[in-house]
Order: C-alpha cells, then structure tokens, then sequence
C-alpha cells in the first residue's frame, strides 16, 4: 500500500513528527497523515514535505495497515515528489456537481485504495498481476460491504481489471534493464571502453586472452506460437513436458581464435570438480547459475597452474559473480587482468565476425550472391543504424587523453563490492 499522507487542507509542519505521533494524530483526529517516512527523511530531500487530504475514517485500517509497512522501510527512491502532490490532490477534491470524465476516479476511492496498493507494491519491486489486482479488488470490496445484508454483486472480472489499469493508467510492462543508458552516456562509453582496450592489446597474449559468457539452454522451445492455417479453431502444439528445464552452458574462446571446451552446470548436489564427457565439461550446482565459487574453479580448469607467462586477461560481462571480491581476488593471485564491458554496452560490443582468413574478392562476391549492395551504406543495418555515426564522430573528436581520464574501469566493479550477491549465500 502507498501511504498517502498527511494533514488537513493547509496544514504544514516545519519538521517530520516521529511514527507514534503520527499515529496517534490519524486515531484523535480523524484526519489521514501521508508518512513521508520519517526514519530516511535524510536520504531524500522530498521525503520532509507533507502534502494535504481527508480520507474517510472507515478505511482507517487499510491506511495504518500502509503507514506500518512504510515504515518499516520501504524504498521510496522511485517514488517521485510530483506523484506524492498528484496523489494527495486526487483524494482532496470534492466537488457537488458531477466531475469531469478525468476526475471521476476520485469519486471511488475504493478503487483509489487498490491504485494505492498497486504502486507501493511497485515501489518495493515486488511483481504486480492482472489476477493479484482482481483479488485485491474483491477483499476491498468484501470489507467495504462488510456490514451490508445483501452486498452488490461484484466479480472482479477481466474486463472490470482491464477497465481499472484504463482508468489509472496501468499497463502489463516488460522487464527493464536497469543499465539503460542515455545515447550520449551510450556512445562516451563506448567511445571511452573501445580506447581502454585498444591500449591494452598490445599487454595481451592472444592465446591467453579468454572471452566467454555464460547462457541458459532450455530442453524445449518455450514460445508458443506456430505456422498454422488461417482460421484454425484450434492450434495445438506438441510439448515433452520439460519446456521450463534447463541447464547453464559457460562458452569461452580465446582472442586467438580457439574454442575451449564448453561447461555444462546441470541441477544437482553441488560438486566441486568437472567431469569430462565427450570434450565437454559437467558440473552441478543446487541452482543452475554461475556464482563465484564455480567462477574460481572454472579459472582454474582454464589457465593451468603452470601457465605463469605474463598478458593473462579475461573479457566478460558485468555480472555480478564476474566482479565479486572473490573473483577479482583470485584473479590477481593468477595474475590475470579482467576486461569488464560496463553494463549497457553488452548490446552493442560484440565480438566481430571479420573475414579475416577470406580474401577480399571472395568476400565481395559473398557479399553481393547474398544480395547486399556493393556499398555498405545501401545495406538494411546500416539504414536504421542508431550509434554508428555517433560513435565515429565521437572517435574522431574526443581527445584520448581527457577521455582516459573520465573513464576509470575500475568504479564498474568496485562500486558493487559492498552489495551482497543474493543467490550466493
């Protein structure tokens, strides 16, 4: 639930009272107070403003229900001060005559109450669902009829969900990559990890430079949709009953050109050496994923003990395992350097699949037999290329040594050192 806050129309205070005081204020008053949280008012600067409503006491409880979970220290970091004002001045107005198509949310505040509920379950990024919000919607109107003979038939249906996400502007959303970046962050840190690699070819051993990242391989394909005619009644698809099982693979390749043997991780009592079966390595793990333990071992299978020539490196992604203490630690008592692409460039860094051992004439034939314009601006990637030409004009404009100086690889991985890793404890 969103605590909503706090106060009679007018009404402000220079300071934030403490929990029990607000408490107290909601129970001998009448009056609902939006807790802005007292106990993190130091870390945000909006959290010390109070916004002024009147609620209903009949929903006192739900209200306290809020102020309590609130308080026990929900983030309030997405949570912004224009979405606190628009919420107190949607429960504060009232008006005699029928309102505006726009405002007649306001005249249900049932229905305000389950908005309230959906984005403080936001706010804790918690999962919300068509079927948690028509759950909801029925236990708020259970209690709302509580003490009514014959309460009005209500069902919570689809169409009733999908007319309430309408109302308030709700949607079904996709997941989100939290390093989403802005083109120009984007395009400097492209621009700025392209240089930090460039000057460290030269330090490498190619045959000793590892790339590899790790990837789920699912028993079965998961998607759901098919060929079929046109006005089928019925389209039914044939399934082995695993398509959620899989397994991890770890795929690695030195800069040289090699593939090394990939590592299978398959669900099972964790053991802690590899097995070889048919060139390919077979671990288990409790929970098919990589954590640092398993990272450490991996390292040790790849570089050999006595492999103790120097340009060691390991390219790889941002995760988490990849940059733990553990990790780095094992990785300089191995002397092997870690090229770490910062997160939200995974994307667009990919590894080049040159032609390098082809000669050119063959490459142009290849090229055009695949229908491809002789020009490589003619081409269908170049056309709705994004980056392409941000990059290279920042390449050709930026100064190497300025950009060095605003780019510190090191602030990507030590800057997680002190979050705890979930799923490895």
């Amino acid at each position: 639930m969103c605590p909503l806050a706090i106060f009679e129309s007018g009404l402000k205070l220079e300071a934030l009272p403490d929990f029990k005081t607000c408490t107290n204020y909601v129970v001998h008053t009448g009056h609902w107070l939006l807790l802005t949280n007292s106990s993190y008012a130091n870390a945000l600067p909006f959290l010390s403003k109070l916004y002024a409503m009147r609620i209903d006491p009949l929903h006192f409880p739900l209200w306290l229900t809020a102020a309590t979970l609130f308080q026990s220290g929900a983030s309030r970091k997405s949570f912004p001060e224009s979405t606190l004002k628009a919420t107190a001045s949607r429960h504060a107005q009232k008006s005699t005559s029928r309102p505006r198509t726009e405002d007649r949310r306001s005249c249900h505040p049932q229905m305000d109450m389950l908005y309230d509920l959906v984005i403080d379950k936001r706010l804790r990024k918690e999962k919300v669902t068509r079927e948690w919000i028509a759950d909801q919607a029925l236990v708020c109107h259970a209690s709302l009829h509580a003490d009514d003979d014959v309460p009005p038939p209500f069902a919570a249906s689809q169409h009733w969900v999908s007319n309430f996400m309408a109302r308030y502007s709700l949607s079904l959303r996709r997941r989100t990559n939290l390093t989403t970046l802005s083109d120009e962050a984007l395009v400097g840190r492209a621009v700025s990890y392209t240089r930090y690699l460039r000057d460290l070819t030269p330090k490498m051993d190619k045959d000793h430079t590892v790339l590899m990242d790790e990837t789920a391989v699912y028993f079965e394909d998961a998607r759901t949709q098919t060929v079929d005619l046109r006005g089928a009644r019925h389209v039914v698809i044939r399934s082995t009953g695993y398509a959620s099982m899989r397994i991890t693979a770890i795929l690695a390749v030195t800069a040289s050109g090699r593939k090394l043997p990939p590592v299978l991780i398959w669900k099972g009592k964790d053991k802690l050496t590899f097995e070889r079966i048919d060139g390919v390595y077979v671990t288990y793990q409790k929970r098919t994923w990589v954590d640092s333990a398993l990272l450490k071992r991996w390292i040790d299978l790849l570089f050999l003990q006595v492999a103790l020539s120097d340009g060691k490196f390991l390219v790889w992604d941002s995760m988490r395992a990849h940059i733990s203490r553990d990790v780095k630690a094992k990785c300089q008592s191995r002397g092997i350097e870690m090229c770490v692409i910062p997160g939200g460039l995974t994307p667009y860094l990919q590894a080049g699949r040159a032609w390098r051992d082809t000669d050119s004439e063959t490459v142009i034939n290849s090229i055009t037999a695949a229908g491809f314009s002789e020009n490589p601006y003619d081409w269908f990637i170049a056309r709705h290329d994004v980056y392409g030409e941000r990059f290279l004009d920042s390449w050709a404009t930026s100064d190497a040594e300025s950009e060095a100086d605003t780019f510190n690889l090191g602030e990507v991985d030590d800057a997680l050192d002190e979050v705890t890793i979930l799923h490895e404890e």
